[in-house]
């Protein structure tokens, strides 16, 4: 069974609680705006626009009802479900521009259109007036818009076509996303200002790059877990990850904020509510026999790691699941069958705050650890697994730009569909078909001017975050 999440049970607006490790008030929140991340069927969808041909029947407005009866036993029910993004009926002046006559019918006339494979039935013919012109053929999209914007765009050049907000083929429905993006909006700056707390102090105790996670109870708002890159603390960079210095391909890829983050959780909810009962404030850069180094590094981590709210005491799967799945992949009831009730699953529902884009491997690690929404700060565009990036023809650059590290950012959807150039780069990992759990994804595009904060040093365009 196929699930996702997007919302939690009573996700609202609400300031973050105060931490007994960590006093979140003293952080200063970054200013900046969330962008949900588009699905890549959607950026595909976007720039590679499908059209097909089709009929266009006009008929007098009076015969219409009699027409389209008739017309009902020809049309396949598959044919007429695949277009019902297009408008069936039609008044001369609403044709697109290119298909508008230039001159106006005297009597009231609707335009018909039969989609593919349907074509004119000789059963109609005396319905039509005599004599009466044949049917013109036109271009028209094969899928449906995926923004209002294509939508405005496909109406103007092809057919008169709608687009919904409730539901869509390509990704989560666009009116949970919004409420969700609603959300998250107030409280993602001070998460990520906490997340660039932690990188600073990675970074301060050599064991990694300026990269920083946290792991949010979405429905307190509560913090269960801080996460510091660890690529080069320990043994494990000392055997295998020191020959040639720091940099690309260097370090421990299991010590990985992301993959941290998620040990710290999934080992708190194992020792019934601590991630690391032994865990010292004053601890730095102590190792752990793990490869993972799931325990607290850093006084920060653990500071937070000793409040962990109840959160980690309770089993995922004694929690209903949120009600509020898009597309309607709805989640049932809890049943004992571990792979839908989560049970086996240890950050069913979390969401993940980070401050650069998860690479490949995290990103797979937080799908199979059941993890609800993902934010990060900023794109890596060669190593991010959760983007997906349209690479214009000729000039290299991703479109719409984006500052940071990466600089790429989703397809801009004034220009989506009009050239049907651009190739689409990135993997889109949060919610892909292929796989048997999605989660909500946002951009945090940080305010013009805002400039790096603590612990946001420069991550070269090739490490993995």
């Amino acid at each position: 069974m196929r699930r996702s999440t997007v919302l939690p049970d009573d996700a609202g607006p609400r300031p973050p609680p105060p931490s007994a490790g960590f006093d979140l008030s003293t952080l200063t929140p970054k200013k900046g705006t969330l962008v949900p991340l588009k699905t890549r069927r959607e950026v595909e969808a976007e720039i590679n626009v499908e059209l097909v041909d089709a009929q266009v029947v006009a008929i007098p407005a009076k015969s219409a009802h009699a027409v389209l009866t008739a017309l009902r036993s020809h049309v396949p029910s598959q044919t007429e479900y695949q277009f019902s993004h297009l408008r069936r009926l039609i008044r001369t002046e609403h044709l697109p521009t290119p298909l508008r006559p230039s001159n106006f019918p005297t009597t009231p006339t609707l335009h018909l259109i039969l989609p593919p494979p349907t074509t004119l039935p000789a059963s109609l013919t005396p319905l039509l007036p005599t004599p009466h012109p044949p049917p013109s053929t036109v271009r028209i999209p094969l899928n449906p818009p995926t923004t209002p914007h294509q939508a405005s765009h496909f109406s103007q050049t092809y057919w008169p076509t709608l687009h919904s907000p409730t539901s869509s083929p390509y990704g989560p429905a666009p009116q949970l996303v919004a409420r969700a993006t609603g959300d998250l909006a107030p409280c993602a700056g001070t998460y990520l200002a906490l997340a660039s707390r932690v990188a600073h102090d990675a970074v301060a105790a050599g064991i990694g790059e300026p990269i920083g996670v946290v792991v949010v109870e979405p429905r307190s708002g509560r913090v269960v877990a801080v996460a510091g890159d660890a690529r080069y603390a320990g043994e494990a960079f000392a055997a295998h990850g020191s020959r040639g210095g720091r940099g690309r391909g260097r370090g421990n890829p299991l010590a990985h904020a992301t993959l941290r983050a998620i040990g710290m959780v999934a080992r708190g909810r194992l020792n019934g509510g601590s991630p690391s009962p032994t865990a010292s404030a004053t601890t730095t850069t102590t190792t752990t026999p793990s490869a993972f180094h799931d325990t607290p590094l850093l006084p920060l981590e653990a500071a937070i790691a000793r409040s962990a709210p109840s959160i980690l005491n309770t089993p995922p799967g004694n929690a209903d699941p949120p009600p509020n799945t898009p597309n309607g992949n709805a989640t049932a009831a809890p049943t004992s069958d571990a792979s839908v009730n989560g049970a086996n699953y240890l950050c069913v529902d979390l969401t993940l705050y980070a401050t650069h884009e998860p690479c490949v491997a995290c990103a797979m690690a937080m799908l199979h650890s059941r993890l609800g929404r993902a934010v990060f700060a900023r794109p890596l565009e060669r190593t991010g697994g959760l983007a997906v990036r349209v690479r214009r023809g000729g000039g290299g650059e991703s479109d719409g730009g984006g500052e940071g590290d990466g600089g790429g950012a989703p397809c801009d959807e004034e220009t989506a569909g009009r050239d049907g150039s651009g190739r689409v780069e990135g993997y889109g990992l949060f919610w892909r078909r292929e796989l048997n759990w999605k989660m909500g994804g946002w951009r945090f595009v940080e305010e013009e001017g805002e400039g790096k904060g603590e612990g946001e040093g420069r991550v070269g365009e090739d490490v993995h975050a």
